[in-house]
């Protein structure tokens, strides 16, 4: 089976479906219900969903307990927040503890609340972030957020191997998901980038969630080990890859 979090929509939707046409059984989480209900309506008898908080240990197990003695192929973290935005130095404290609790932590104590149900040659996968290589003002703690991430990533490597399990990460790039609506919603003030976001968008120049599960499917099905896990994947490279 596979899990994903932030499963409710844009690449975490894309992807969930794109999984459940070629026979997993997918699992998707998300703190909102009537988005992780419309996923699975794409495919009902190969989606399930879940409505937890991958930020909190109580829910996590929750996941746990819906899975029951399941094992797990894919393990994807995909959920992330964007906010808090604007300068860090005026950043709020506790908005910053709850970003890196959903950006960071959820991804590691997730994979350790999972870990015993991941097959030998399971594969874990975390979608990165441009923003983990680049200070871009304004989102500047989603910057610093996505590079302890891709630190993470780096960091498990070893220590999952231990498992026979594999991690593989990618950054997708600008998508026509949620999170970019967000973006293009800011105050020139707090995000002074926010003109080329729209831009993009009336040019038509946005990657559909559709095209990203497709390339982050040959990574996670196709890809031998050494390839799907030797580095930070760019949208750029898979997309040479994937005609």
């Amino acid at each position: 089976m596979a899990i994903i979090t932030g499963g409710g929509t844009g690449i975490g939707q894309a992807l969930a479906v794109w999984l459940a046409k070629r026979k997993f059984d997918v699992l998707v989480v998300g703190r909102t219900l009537d988005p992780l209900q419309n996923t699975a309506k794409f495919l009902p008898e190969k989606i399930r969903y879940l409505t937890a908080d991958v930020s909190k240990e109580m829910d996590r197990q929750k996941i746990n307990t819906k899975i029951d003695d399941q094992k797990i192929k894919l393990l994807i973290h995909n959920a992330a927040v964007l906010s808090p935005t604007g300068d860090i130095l005026n950043v709020d404290a506790a908005q910053f503890e709850q970003q890196l609790a959903i950006n960071l932590e959820a991804p590691l104590f997730l994979t350790q609340c999972l870990l015993k149900n991941m097959l030998p040659g399971g594969r874990v996968f975390c979608v990165s972030s441009g923003a983990a290589y680049s200070a871009i003002p304004g989102l500047d703690s989603y910057c610093v957020s996505k590079a302890a991430l891709t630190m993470l990533y780096n960091v498990l490597k070893n220590s999952l191997k231990k498992h026979q399990i594999q991690i593989g990460s990618a950054f997708p790039g600008i998508v026509d998901t949620p999170m970019q609506e967000l973006i293009r919603s800011l105050d020139v003030n707090d995000f002074p980038q926010v003109d080329f976001f729209r831009f993009f968008k009336e040019e038509g120049k946005l990657l559909s969630p559709q095209k990203v599960a497709e390339c982050f499917g040959w990574l996670l099905l196709d890809a031998d080990d050494e390839t799907f896990s030797k580095k930070d994947w760019d949208i750029k490279e898979l997309l040479d890859i994937v005609k």
